[in-house]
């Protein structure tokens, strides 16, 4: 079966052969903005991952309370804030409002956009709307831009051509929508990217924070404006991130000034390019309130953490671990862009479903084991004190630094009930070996 480290490799090797790093077109580098699309396309083709959801959205709305607030931006505004697309159960984003708080504490004027349809109603200004207007409004001058330095450039398509052909040798994979030369993204960015310079400078803002900062025209814009672009960790990151992950490259255009880090590790295993620093930050506070808690774990209570490119594999195991485990409580947390989840056919009684409501993070700490692909709640499981089971799926390459460590193990088919025998492991040793992926948080946050 082909893994995600296989695709990684033949990624790597038409990067390297074809220096698409380097590679500007009509004075854009085209690969960051295509590597992540690209890597999706193939692995669903291929049948590595499965295809996810379709998201709600903000134009999906019928009638939206917002659908003009992007119109009527005012300043200044020395801190923009794009948060997370997800809330927690208080509707509240845990991975920038710390940050929010921190620089309006420091007499900063902070200006919050509204990401995601959940948003509407706020008052916020829709970065979903506003990136549409700009692609709408500046459409034609990009237009233009793009046409004149293209210009008798036919080695363009040639080069893009040779990228793709090498990529459709993964048995299974095809470039889908992106086998033509991406011409209409060139046009998009470019008027995405003017459209955010002016405004930033217009703003007059300094630092924008922004959550799974892969909008690589919303970073160009800001930082054609003169402004350092911090992206708070919010989840899993690893060296075959083809986002953030560009080991070896001095520069990478459209990266985040600046990374912040849950721990040292993440910072020394994702391969950051060199016009990338990584800062850590510490614990997200929710997570070191229960690390210090005095919590029971119950043995027998094993969450099934699932995940959007792999429900159906998960899915079977939670219903088989729990078939051949009567004695246990399992637990089947679905993730936010699981839509439309229901429990498989037939599911046996000690399987439940968990409901969006209930904190995952309180539902690990009195936990015995969390099992799953490569959910940021493996390492917050093991943070917790839980036992860990890693299924052997696309995508645990992930979490690779987790195996090998006490009370983690590697569940093949052969090998389900494993990680429910480990009678030895020492819950409080994990929580001290977890503070690799989670340092304690400092008192006041490390910010620019």
């Amino acid at each position: 079966m082909t893994t995600l480290n296989d695709v990684w490799q033949v990624f790597t090797q038409i990067e390297d052969r074809e220096s698409l790093v380097e590679w500007r077109v009509a004075g854009i580098a085209l690969w960051p903005l295509m590597k992540n699309r690209l890597m999706r396309q193939v692995c669903e083709s291929a049948g590595i991952i499965e295809p996810t959801d379709p998201q709600p959205s903000v134009f999906d709305i019928e009638n939206p309370r917002d659908a003009r607030a992007h119109h009527h931006i005012e300043g200044p505004a020395t801190v923009v804030v794009m948060p997370f697309l997800r809330r927690d159960s208080q509707g509240i984003d845990p991975f920038t409002r710390p940050i929010a708080d921190e620089y309006e504490r420091r007499g900063e004027t902070v200006l919050t956009f509204g990401v995601g349809a959940g948003d509407d109603g706020t008052g916020r200004p829709s970065l979903e709307r506003l990136i549409r207007d700009y692609t709408t409004r500046y459409r034609r001058r990009s237009q233009v831009i793009i046409a004149a330095r293209m210009a008798g450039n036919r080695a363009a398509a040639a080069k893009w051509a040779r990228v793709i052909d090498h990529l459709e040798t993964i048995p299974g994979a095809n470039a889908g929508p992106y086998r033509r030369f991406p011409l209409w993204l060139l046009v998009e960015f470019e008027s995405q990217r003017h459209g955010f310079r002016r405004l930033f400078r217009r703003l007059g803002t300094r630092v924008l924070v922004m959550v799974n900062a892969h909008r690589n025209a919303v970073i160009a814009g800001a930082q054609a404006a003169g402004v350092w672009v911090v992206e708070p960790q919010h989840g899993v990151v690893s060296s075959t991130s083809p986002v953030l992950s560009w080991r070896g490259h001095e520069t990478v255009p459209y990266q985040p000034n600046e990374f912040l880090a849950w721990g040292q590790y993440w910072i020394d295993s994702i391969g950051f390019a060199g016009n990338v620093r990584g800062t850590v930050m510490g614990a997200p506070a929710a997570l070191e309130g229960l690390r210090h808690a005095n919590t029971t774990p119950d043995t027998h209570r094993v969450v099934v953490v699932s995940q959007p490119e792999q429900t159906h594999a998960i899915a079977d195991f939670a219903a088989r671990a729990a078939r051949e485990n009567p004695d246990l409580r399992v637990i089947l947390r679905p993730h936010p862009k699981e839509v439309d989840y229901a429990l498989p056919a037939e599911a046996p009684t000690n399987l439940h479903c968990d409901p969006a409501d209930v904190s995952l993070l309180e539902r690990m700490a009195t936990a015995g084991t969390v099992i799953g692909v490569y959910s940021t709640a493996l390492f917050e499981g093991y943070a917790l004190g839980c036992r860990i089971g890693v299924l052997d799926l696309p995508g645990r390459e992930h979490v690779g630094a987790l195996l090998g460590l006490p009370g983690v193990n590697l569940i093949t088919e052969s090998a389900a009930d494993t990680v429910f025998q480990d009678d030895a492991f020492d819950r409080s040793a994990a929580r001290i070996a977890a503070e690799y992926f989670y340092a304690p948080a400092p008192d006041t946050l490390p910010l620019p």
